[in-house]
């Protein structure tokens, strides 16, 4: 059963009631529909299994429920709430006398036998409210994780407020909750890091950016060579990214060594060259030098004896 109110205004929130009694779901919608401010649109769940299916939906910004609803199936659908970690916010509405009841847990609470136009609206928009801020910190924090870069937000004083699970793993961290209320400077390695942390977050909020390269110290004493870069994001907060540039400098002198060993083979290659083409020049005059030789050799003894007079028999 859907109880559509009148539309009051261009913002809407959209209420799951859980309750068996509809003259009491009746008593609700008019005491909503006396407020000027929102519109509601409210689903009713009459049973168990409905309460089940629509809370698991997600469709809905709030969820009233009867903590008697059904012989106290109440307790039981706060239960499965939270072990399925649903994320639709649940208000109970209890009788003054079940208010301290250990299986309320720390759902929100208001009292049903004394329930008032104004009482409702502030918990249904306090719960709202609460919600949306809880899912948008949580899309935050999941794109943060997305990244691969590290991540973090720095408050005024210098000290991280949250950070991703690159930061984290970066510094050698389990989780990034770990590493909310470090000082900025303990990402920085020398003598002179908390001066150098300070002086960028000043720079940032001066400019508007503050960015450079250093080396970060993890956990394990370890040091590492980064590029970071710091911006304000507003309540006097700042953004800190950082990389580790580990690989790329390792690349580059990969890539240096391989560019300076490629350098002295040309130049070998062209020594050797040049060596040939001398060689060939050496060696074509010695095989010229030889030759002569040979001939001198060769020739000597025929020249003297053509000079040595010889009887010639007469026919």
């Amino acid at each position: 059963m859907n109880i559509d109110l009148e539309d009051k205004g261009s913002s809407s929130i959209r209420i799951l009631f859980v309750e068996d009694d509809r003259d009491y779901v009746l008593t609700v919608k008019t005491l909503l529909s006396g407020i000027n401010r929102t519109k509601y649109v409210i689903r009713w769940a009459p049973d168990y299994l409905c309460a089940l299916d629509e809370l698991r939906s997600g469709r809905y910004d709030i969820c009233l429920l009867n903590f008697r609803f059904g012989d106290f199936d109440g307790p039981s659908i706060l239960e499965y709430a939270d072990e399925h970690r649903l994320t639709t916010p649940i208000i109970v509405m209890a009788c003054r006398d079940e208010v301290d009841t250990p299986s309320l847990g720390t759902a929100d609470r208001i009292y049903r036998d004394e329930v008032c136009a104004e009482a409702l609206e502030q918990s249904i928009l306090s719960a709202v409210q609460r919600s949306r801020s809880e899912k948008k910190t949580a899309r935050h924090v999941a794109a943060m994780d997305a990244a691969m870069d590290g991540l973090a937000i720095i408050d005024k004083s210098g000290y991280v407020v949250s950070a991703n699970k690159s930061m984290a793993s970066m510094y050698l961290f389990d989780e990034p909750a770990q590493l909310e209320g470090v000082d900025l400077s303990a990402f920085f390695a020398g003598e002179y890091s908390r001066k150098l942390a300070r002086s960028a977050l000043a720079e940032a909020g001066r400019s508007g950016r503050w960015s450079g390269e250093g080396r970060g110290v993890r956990l394990n004493g370890d040091t590492f060579p980064k590029e970071f870069a710091i911006s304000p994001v507003g309540d006097g907060q700042f953004a800190l990214v950082e990389r580790d540039i580990s690989e790329s400098q390792d690349l580059q002198e990969q890539l240096f060594q391989t560019q300076r060993v490629e350098g002295i083979g040309q130049m070998t290659g062209g020594i050797i060259h040049d060596f040939n083409n001398l060689l060939s020049a050496v060696l074509g005059y010695s095989q010229l030098g030889l030759l002569k030789l040979r001939e001198a050799i060769l020739s000597g003894p025929i020249l003297k004896r053509s000079k040595k007079p010889r009887s010639v028999p007469l026919c």
